[in-house]
C-alpha cells in the first residue's frame, strides 16, 4: 500500500471512530485534517488527567498510528515523552494481530482500555 493509500485508509478510520456513540471521548485534533488524528482526554485511575494523542504513522496500516500519552503515565511501556512503544509477542508487533480487521483502530483503542483496565478511563463530558 502507498503512503497516500495509508493516510486515505487512516483518515477514513479516524472518521468511523468519530462518529460512533460508543467513542464519544474521542475527538479530533484538526476537523480540517485527519490525518493529524484524534484525542481522548481522561482521567486515569491515579487521579490524574491525561491525553491520549492517535495519530498517523507513515507506515499505517502495516505499522501502527503513533500513541502519546501526556503527562506520561508512569508505565514501562511509555518513553520519557509518553510515547507507547508496541509490544512484540513472539517477535512479531501485537499490532499484527488486528492491523487487518476492517477497522484496527477501534481494536487498537479497545486494547488500549482492556490492557489497562476498564476502569482506568472514564469519560469526563
Amino acid at each position: 500500500m502507498s503512503w497516500e493509500e495509508g493516510k486515505e485508509l487512516f483518515k477514513n478510520h479516524i472518521a468511523d471512530i468519530i462518529v460512533r456513540q460508543s467513542y464519544k471521548e474521542w475527538k479530533l485534533i484538526d476537523e480540517n485534517d485527519l490525518t493529524k488524528g484524534m484525542y481522548s482526554t481522561t482521567t486515569w485511575r491515579d487521579g490524574k488527567t491525561r491525553v491520549t494523542e492517535m495519530t498517523f504513522n507513515a507506515g499505517y496500516p502495516e505499522m501502527p498510528p503513533i500513541i502519546k500519552v501526556i503527562p506520561k503515565p508512569n508505565n514501562p511501556c511509555f518513553d520519557s515523552e509518553g510515547y507507547l512503544h508496541f509490544a512484540e509477542f513472539k517477535s512479531k508487533l501485537v499490532w499484527n494481530r488486528y492491523k487487518d480487521h476492517l477497522n484496527p483502530l477501534i481494536y487498537l483503542i479497545d486494547e488500549l482500555y482492556s490492557k489497562y483496565g476498564l476502569d482506568l478511563f472514564f469519560d469526563l463530558d
